[in-house]
């Protein structure tokens, strides 16, 4: 009896200690499978150090521009350019971190973690950060962790949610989740 129940007790543990991991990220998954070309395709702007591409669904794409206007850094791009581009829950934020070599980009959904609202989008600013037009939470972007850096988000350690940057060849860099 004390065999069977030291047994029922060890599994119960490993079922309770093999749960499902939680995510730190608050942004509901969705699908993400985008390239981007910054050497020769639409995505030349990536090319310099602190220069920030947003690939937004096209039906946003003209108020999310009025948001962007004035900033210099940022250039936004009509995500559906094949029919196997998809960008995440909100639309992508990509920056050219300034690092040479594989990873020189790094990728960010759009959406707000403090706000966790699909259309509640981060603001890139010409001194390489986001804001949140919403909560006011800013992040910080140059250095690719997407931390938050003031605000809500950074009293709660909310960051931007990453994706996966890969070199695809000289040329070209897949972004997915």
């Amino acid at each position: 009896m004390k065999r069977s129940l030291k047994y029922i007790i060890a599994a119960a543990i490993l079922l309770v200690s093999c749960g499902k991991e939680e995510s730190k990220h608050n942004i509901p998954d969705a699908p993400v499978n985008f390239i981007i070309n910054p050497a020769t395709g639409l995505d030349t702007h990536l090319n310099s150090g602190g220069n920030i591409g947003i690939y937004i669904k096209s039906k946003d794409k003209e108020a999310y521009d009025k948001l962007i206007r004035g900033v210099t850094v940022a250039k936004s791009y009509i995500a559906e350019r094949t029919a196997s581009s998809l960008v995440g829950y909100s639309g992508l934020l990509v920056v050219n971190i300034g690092i040479l070599g594989d990873k020189p980009f790094a990728a960010f959904d759009l959406c707000c973690p403090n706000e966790a609202r699909q259309n509640i989008r981060i603001v890139p600013t010409n001194e390489v950060s986001g804001r949140c037009p919403e909560c006011g939470s800013t992040f910080s972007l140059l250095d690719g962790t997407g931390r938050p850096l003031s605000g809500p988000a950074e009293k709660d350690a909310k960051f931007l949610k990453p994706y996966y940057v890969e070199r695809l060849n000289e040329n070209e860099y897949r972004i997915f989740y």
